[in-house]
């Protein structure tokens, strides 16, 4: 923990069973914390990741066909909010990130009933989106 974030990946994981060690994993050496600046609360991160999701729209093919999809409706409850380290430029180095999993009303063509958003805590940028499949 640095700063109240959880940097798991910079981290040493032991695996036993039955006494003895399976997996040993050590990012302790592997990884630096880049920052732990967060200037975006995460009530911020879900207001920016919302707007970013009013232009967003995903294309699945069809019975041979292209589908542009762009007419889903995005619950705000429930919602899965985690604040994680991720890497930026260098690909080591870990920097806050908020990724919030909204739910869908429904399932929408591709199967697609979430969509993943992810935004940096220091400077609100949305990173990412991704269409999601929940069970």
């Amino acid at each position: 923990m640095a700063s109240g974030i959880d940097f798991q990946s910079k981290g040493v994981s032991l695996s036993i069973d039955n006494g003895v060690l399976e997996t040993l994993t050590d990012g302790w050496y592997l990884f630096n914390v880049g920052s732990t600046e967060i200037n975006v609360s995460e009530e911020e991160a879900m207001t920016i990741a919302l707007n970013y999701l009013e232009d967003y729209s995903w294309t699945i093919i069809m019975d041979g066909q292209f589908v542009e999809v762009n007419d889903f409706i995005v619950l705000q409850e429930p919602r899965i909010v985690q604040l994680l380290p991720h890497s930026r430029e260098e690909a080591l180095e870990l920097v806050p990130y908020w990724y919030i999993t909204f739910y869908l009303n429904k399932v929408y063509p591709g199967n697609i009933n979430c969509i993943g958003v992810g935004i940096w805590a220091d400077t609100g940028e949305v990173r990412d989106c991704q269409t999601l499949t929940a069970e």
